[in-house]
């Protein structure tokens, strides 16, 4: 078995470390837990983690959209996944309890050096500026993640933009321009030409390429 749905199962603590000890010597790449309850809390969801935790595990893909999630159970998270080398996609949609401090400890796994994420799905997490600002500082030096999904979330004003638009062209001098993100190429709808734009030159995979055009501009 490669792939497993458990969507709307109602899992709660017990359930939860089971399965995470389960999982950890399995051949299982996509893991789905969206909407299964709030009755997980953050002890379920560290004894669920050991199955990011292992060197053992072949888990890929990892989706807990609308699992409640608050600032300290994705705290729990996040610190799991920020050694883990194994995930690339992971979905968040729709958490909407997570506030400035969860998402901070988050964005240490953008930072990580060992990260192999390449997309991450937010689309209606009640993002705001300076959750946005920290990604950005974050991304400064990401030179993996493709694709960060960000719609629906109005909390985000051209400050928060502003940011992106910085870590994806700094122009201070043509060295930061040389060194920005190239990489991130999709965030979904932003009101902003200027990332739009630059997000349409990442596309290209040749980076070399990419930084030239961004110094023609």
């Amino acid at each position: 078995m490669t792939y497993l749905d458990l969507s709307y199962c109602g899992i709660d603590d017990q359930e939860a470390s089971t399965l995470g000890g389960a999982i950890t010597n399995t051949t299982l790449k996509g893991l789905v837990l969206n909407n299964i309850g709030d009755s997980i809390t953050s002890a379920g969801w560290r004894a669920f983690s050991v199955c990011l935790q292992s060197p053992n595990s072949t888990l890929t893909r990892l989706s807990i959209n609308e699992c409640n999630l608050d600032d300290e159970k994705m705290t729990v998270i996040a610190n799991s996944l920020v050694n883990n080398s194994m995930i690339t996609d992971l979905d968040l949609n729709k958490n909407r309890s997570i506030g400035v401090r969860g998402w901070q400890s988050f964005s240490a796994c953008l930072r990580s050096p060992v990260s192999v994420l390449q997309e991450i799905e937010m689309f209606g997490c009640s993002l705001t500026d300076e959750i946005m600002i920290d990604f950005a500082e974050a991304l400064a030096h990401n030179s993996v993640l493709r694709i960060l999904s960000m719609w629906d979330n109005p909390g985000i004003t051209k400050r928060g933009w502003d940011a992106l638009q910085r870590t994806l062209c700094n122009t201070s001098s043509i060295e930061a321009i040389l060194e920005s993100n190239h990489i991130l190429h999709y965030i979904g709808r932003s009101p902003d030409h200027n990332i739009t734009s630059s997000l349409q030159l990442n596309e290209n995979q040749d980076k070399k390429q990419v930084a030239a055009l961004f110094l023609e501009r």
